[in-house]
């Protein structure tokens, strides 16, 4: 939403940046998202592909680094002696520079809560099983939360049956639907990146942070449709401007 502000030749080292400060977080999924949206922005051209070179470069460079240094990353240490580098956090490194050989617990607790997830929808898979019903209530913890699938769709479809897999989608269309002009770019990368981004987590519609999100990009949409009425160089201001002048002249 902010990609605008920045010239096109430096938007780039913008998106790089955003990566520097997202990377040690280690995220999958959002490590992917990025990668989909900038892609998807340069494809659009408001990334000019011409830096598509230094991008792999760069790419290169960082996978070469984890990959020659992954087995020293364990005895990195802070000022008290403990590990920086988790045993998860290793398995999340290693995924970055091998997808296919990534073989940690979280994958396999996550596994299991979508065979869960997945077997209450099978049981009511027209109506659903109602509201909470996402939740593994085997795994509640002592504040009171329960794991649920780690996917927006299924548990969607595990409370509302198997339209509720179209809630979500509906939600970021509804937000981007007066998208006009080059910001429906950024209103495709924004919806692509999501939808993407509904694979890896639950919490995208419950989250506050989330539907603030969901409000800005709404009201960026009608913005940018309101310029493009009032833009002298667009089509539709044309159209509107012929179809008063004719009117006017009728009466």
């Amino acid at each position: 939403m902010t990609i605008d502000l920045i010239k096109p030749k430096y938007r780039l080292f913008y998106s790089l940046f955003i990566f520097i400060g997202l990377a040690p977080t280690f995220s999958r999924g959002a490590i992917v998202g990025w990668v989909i949206v900038v892609a998807l922005l340069m494809i659009k051209k408001s990334i000019p592909r011409y830096q598509i070179s230094l991008l792999l470069v760069f790419f290169l460079v960082i996978i070469s680094i984890l990959s020659t240094q992954i087995n020293n990353l364990k005895y990195l240490k802070d000022s008290d002696g403990k590990e920086l580098f988790h045993k998860d956090t290793l398995a999340r490194v290693e995924f970055l520079i091998d997808p296919l050989a990534q073989k940690d617990d979280s994958k396999a607790s996550r596994e299991e809560h979508v065979e869960i997830a997945w077997r209450k929808f099978a049981s009511h898979p027209l109506i659903g099983n109602g509201l909470g019903s996402g939740e593994n209530t085997a795994t509640i913890s002592l504040v009171g939360i329960a794991q649920r699938s780690h996917n927006t769709y299924l548990d969607q479809m595990t409370e509302f049956g198997f339209l509720g897999s179209l809630l979500f989608p509906g939600l970021l269309l509804a937000c981007v639907w007066k998208a006009k002009g080059e910001f429906r770019n950024q209103g495709a990368a924004f919806v692509i990146f999501l939808l993407a981004q509904g694979f890896f987590s639950h919490t995208l519609i419950s989250e506050s942070c989330s539907s603030i999100v969901y409000a800005m990009m709404a009201n960026l949409s009608k913005h940018s449709s309101l310029q493009s009425v009032l833009n002298p160089d667009t089509d539709e201001f044309l159209d509107k401007l012929y179809f008063h002048n004719f009117h006017d002249l009728e009466s």
